[in-house]
């Protein structure tokens, strides 16, 4: 006899999935699933280091980069991972509008941009 498990990612326990009844059969079904928040298990100490990325993206602000170091520390080959799911999470840097320089020369006024905030690096 073939099993099969079903597991539902969801990112919290606040979303609404359909009505609030559902048909008897559907019920049984959805009773059988796996639901799996990662909200919840991003509170969890000492996840999988593959575990703890999947969390990236519900987590508090706060908590991304002390989060991403404890899952590069121990997984260094997730760093392309963890640094797209910083880069959109983060806010950009942003710097004041450069006034230039009194001799007329731009070359003199452009700067490098400001590192990412995550301070991962992205070069």
């Amino acid at each position: 006899m073939l099993h099969i498990a079903v597991v539902v990612v969801v990112p919290h326990w606040r979303l609404a999935l359909g009505p609030g009844v559902l048909p008897q059969q559907l019920q049984m079904f959805v009773e059988g699933v796996i639901w799996l928040s990662l909200e919840g298990l991003g509170q969890q100490a000492d996840l999988d280091s593959l575990l703890a990325l999947l969390t990236l993206p519900v987590l508090p602000e706060a908590e991304l980069v002390p989060s991403s170091q404890q899952i590069l520390v121990r997984r260094p080959d997730l760093f392309p991972a963890v640094q797209t799911i910083l880069l959109e999470r983060l806010p950009p840097p942003t710097r004041a509008p450069s006034r230039g320089n009194n001799h007329g020369d731009r070359n003199h006024s452009r700067q490098r941009p400001a590192p990412h905030p995550c301070g991962l690096g992205v070069d």
